[in-house]
């Protein structure tokens, strides 16, 4: 983004979803380290509710990407779409298609790979190849299919907005919300679509945009409810938390199955303007430098996570330490974490920062 519109504890953000989903991952397989052990079960199962950090990256992209689109609309009098898609592409593709290429490796050198169709992920449809076919089997290439939910958004959100007026942003945000739990009700009961599928989805982009739209047009609003109320802070803050505790308990039921996202994109859109406006914040993302820089690497850490965890359990498995309760639980997430992180600081210093210092001609 343009310095200008740098907004602070962004970043920070973007590193606690990546914990949470990280944490999902990591307790995903089902090694018998916690078989039988009632307390690693449980601490398991609700690990898996940190999948919804994904959400939460939705909605931060719909948020960013609708506030720099408009921002650029208000300021220049229309949106650039030729170089917003290039400054996206110089952002996403050379990391998306290095792991692209290492899968595509690892399978070649194994031979292993009986269910991929590739050109699914070439052309950034990999939730459609989940829907369709099923999970490929490599955990590096299944992640990647986030990343075609994204580029799918980004491919179209900005022509939307390029066809209506600023008044007309509430209503379309407004359509792509209805038409997202239209879809969810009429396919509930089919998991696969309920998850992947865009139109599943894209009511987080609509509300992390409803988000962007608030914050550019009615900031002193914005500032009023959060910086002013310490009690619309406390709601949001304790129904998050409430809603992630009992989540199962919450969302069995067909009604709130359909608007699970929608609950949680309204909530993620609420911190996301709490730690903008908020002087008093109820905790302050942005304070630690190194957090920050860990938010600015979160690409990379969400990207290289699966291999980092694969590696990990491959480094643990000789002596079968990997089903040991404790090494399953600490040790195993722990290295996996510090392989993440080392993979992702080389791979933005050394490849993704020469791609990102391109964008700056494209402003």
């Amino acid at each position: 983004m343009r310095k200008s519109e740098y907004l602070p504890h962004l970043d920070a953000l973007r590193f606690w979803a990546f914990i949470a989903v990280f944490l999902a991952h990591s307790m995903h397989n089902p090694f018998g380290a916690s078989h039988g052990i009632i307390i690693w079960q449980e601490i398991k199962d609700f690990l898996q509710v940190g999948v919804l950090g994904v959400n939460f990256f939705f909605v931060l992209s719909g948020f960013l990407i609708t506030r720099l689109l408009l921002y650029e609309r208000e300021q220049c009098g229309h949106i650039h779409l030729f170089k917003f898609y290039i400054r996206r592409s110089l952002r996403i593709w050379p990391l998306y298609f290095l792991i692209l290429l290492a899968v595509a490796f690892v399978y070649f050198i194994r031979a292993s790979d009986t269910n991929t169709q590739w050109w699914y992920y070439i052309f950034f449809l990999g939730n459609f190849h989940i829907i369709n076919i099923g999970a490929p089997q490599s955990p590096a290439l299944a992640n990647l299919w986030t990343l075609g939910a994204e580029e799918q958004f980004y491919l179209l959100w900005p022509l939307l907005l390029l066809l209506v007026g600023r008044r007309s942003v509430p209503y379309l945000i407004g359509f792509v919300v209805g038409t997202s739990l239209l879809f969810r009700y009429y396919y509930l009961s089919q998991a696969p679509n309920l998850y992947f599928h865009p139109l599943s989805i894209c009511g987080d982009f609509a509300i992390g945009a409803l988000g962007a739209s608030l914050s550019l047009y009615y900031p002193q609003t914005c500032e009023k409810l959060f910086s002013k109320s310490a009690l619309s802070r406390f709601l949001i803050y304790i129904t998050l938390t409430i809603c992630l505790i009992f989540y199962r308990s919450l969302f069995s039921f067909s009604w709130t199955i359909i608007i699970e996202r929608l609950i949680f994109s309204l909530l993620f859109t609420s911190v996301l303007l709490d730690q903008i406006y908020s002087n008093q914040r109820l905790f302050k993302t942005g304070n630690s430098s190194t957090i920050n820089y860990l938010g600015k690497i979160s690409y990379g850490l969400y990207m290289y996570h699966a291999f980092a965890l694969q590696t990990s359990y491959h480094l643990l498995l000789p002596k079968d330490l990997i089903n040991y309760p404790l090494v399953y639980m600490l040790v195993y997430p722990c290295l996996a974490l510090c392989i993440t992180v080392i993979l992702s600081v080389f791979s933005y210093e050394l490849l993704e920062s020469r791609f990102l210092n391109l964008k700056k001609h494209f402003y």
